[in-house]
């Protein structure tokens, strides 16, 4: 207000001094005729400028405040927002490993419910021939003159409720035990009118050289493959065989988590842990140790087995291996076949290409030079030979070389009988993604026990070999429709071809996957084969 009022004040001196003067940088610059009223009229345009200038500046000064605190609130909003997602994923990642742990629990159950049944039905059908027997030696106690069979109905009426009682506790009775007091049955009481009569034939003619085979699993810290392949191969065990196969896992190490599994849900199965140092005198600084605790691990296991006398053959497995329905029949109809042919040194339930496109017949078998392992045969005659001289590393390399090969064959299936779902392990997965994890297989149950296999014999094998190839033409890659042949000349072109074909490229100790006298065999089609020659 009271500049203002000054302001009307020198109303009339302002109007002269906006017209004849101009203002710089707070001086009045104006014409010589100017009059002192004009010149005093200055000094207070001179003050309305400067606060001018004063809220101007103060103006300039609040933008940049406003903005700086607007992006402030911005990152807040931003940080907030961010941390609520983080939140979010936390609380779905542990939803997701709950439903994980629930399915593997509900997985572990229903392998135990499965063993549970299997076990029942075992424990009834044991009361149920020991029932039977108690009746065999009641009637012969009847029928030799009249003896007290009291003792023998005591057993039957203990058997009965035992079995009403527990369910499977009868099962759990020693049978020889059984027996013995059954033979004895005629003279309990004290009575020496009859006289212990001997027992029918507890078994068929023959059962007593029943053949007993170990099932070696070999494992080390993957408790949730191990359990997967553990209850395929009880799954898949032969109901009625001649052949009695018993379980062996061997854990190299001491993994807290495979331990608890077999002393919990498989606590019947035997159990051998190799904690044995490791011998690395021959490593390289770059070679993984653990190369090197296989293959020793390996031998340990082997003696350990085979200083059992009662095993002539075992299985070797790993604890990433499925096996098909008809694994153990096709493992016995092939230690037949070793016993009679020198020629043959081992059985591989592997087809290193056994893809989709190449796998038609399930009960066409051959004979290779290249040992495939993943399942396989191992004789104790054989682990005699390489047991002296086995490895300390890369034992399956080692077994491929001459110098143990020796000239021998192996017996393998077009289509496996066992596929690896082992993506974690040593190898870090090699192959895995590009062929391992595409194989096939086999799900037909073939009666091997009732098949002549005398065509793999070497004799045979090679004559029919030799005239197929003969017979064969010359036919191009892409030929798919034609059995034929085509000609490679080394590694190099074979490498070329089965790049071409989809095959396995490598080779070990000079021999492609799957060849026989340097020979693969390739079946196109369920009636087209192409033969890759070595020229």
């Amino acid at each position: 207000a009271h500049w203002g009022e000054q302001w009307r004040g020198q109303g009339e001196s302002w109007r002269r001094l906006s017209r004849t003067g101009v203002l710089e940088d707070g001086r009045l610059r104006g014409s010589e005729g100017e009059d002192e009223e004009a010149a005093a009229g200055t000094g207070l345009h001179v003050k309305l400028l400067g606060v001018k200038e004063t809220m101007k500046a103060t103006r300039s000064r609040g933008g940049p405040r406003i903005l700086i605190v607007c992006l402030v609130c911005l990152l807040l909003l931003t940080n907030f927002l961010w941390m609520r997602k983080v939140k979010s994923d936390e609380a779905l990642k542990n939803a997701e490993k709950r439903i994980s742990d629930l399915a593997s629990k509900i997985k572990v159950l229903q392998g135990s419910l499965s063993t549970s049944q299997v076990e029942q039905e075992t424990d009834h059908s044991r009361v149920k021939t020991l029932k039977m027997r108690i009746s065999e030696l009641e009637s012969m106690i009847g029928a030799s003159g009249g003896g007290d069979a009291r003792p023998a109905a005591k057993v039957s009426s203990s058997l009965s409720s035992s079995s009403s009682a527990t369910g499977s506790a009868s099962g759990q009775m020693d049978e020889k035990r059984a027996e013995q007091r059954m033979v004895l049955a005629g003279g309990v009481d004290g009575s020496s009118q009859v006289k212990p009569q001997p027992l029918p034939p507890s078994e068929p003619p023959g059962a007593a050289a029943r053949q007993v085979v170990p099932v070696i699993i070999f494992a080390c810290c993957r408790a949730k493959y191990l359990d997967r392949t553990l209850s395929l191969v009880l799954e898949r065990l032969p109901k009625q065989s001649h052949t009695k196969f018993e379980i062996i896992v061997s854990q190299d190490g001491n993994d807290a988590s495979v331990k608890s599994l077999m002393h919990g849900k498989y606590a019947d199965i035997k159990f051998l842990e190799h904690m044995e140092p490791v011998d690395l005198s021959t490593a390289n600084p770059n070679e993984q140790a653990s190369y090197y605790r296989i293959a020793q691990h390996y031998g340990w296991c082997f003696n350990k087995v085979f200083s059992d006398q009662r095993y002539e053959w075992a299985i070797v497995l790993e604890d990433d291996l499925e096996v098909a329905v008809d694994f153990f029949e096709y493992m016995i109809a092939a230690a037949e076949l070793i016993k009679k042919d020198p020629t043959l040194w081992t059985a591989t339930a592997w087809n290193d290409n056994g893809f989709p496109s190449y796998s038609h017949d399930p009960f066409k078998l051959y004979r290779s030079d290249f040992f495939g392992g993943l399942g396989w045969l191992l004789t104790r005659k054989l682990w005699q030979e390489l047991g002296p001289k086995w490895p300390k590393a890369y034992w399956d390399d080692w077994m491929r070389e001459p110098k143990q090969r020796m000239g021998r064959a192996c017996i393998r299936p077009q289509i496996s009988r066992t596929v690896t779902f082992g993506k974690e392990g040593t190898s870090n997965g090699q192959f895995f993604e590009s062929h391992l994890s595409k194989m096939v297989l086999n799900s037909v149950l073939v009666p091997w026990s009732t098949k002549d296999l005398s065509f793999l014999l070497k004799e045979p094998y090679d004559q029919q070999l030799s005239k197929e190839v003969e017979a064969a033409p010359v036919v191009g890659l892409h030929d798919s429709k034609a059995t034929g042949k085509i000609f490679y000349r080394d590694h190099a072109s074979f490498k070329g071809l089965a790049q071409s074909l989809g095959i396995m490229t490598d080779e070990k100790a000079g021999v492609p996957r799957t060849a026989y006298k340097d020979i693969v065999i390739v079946q196109r089609s369920p009636d087209h084969v192409l033969y890759l020659v070595k020229n």
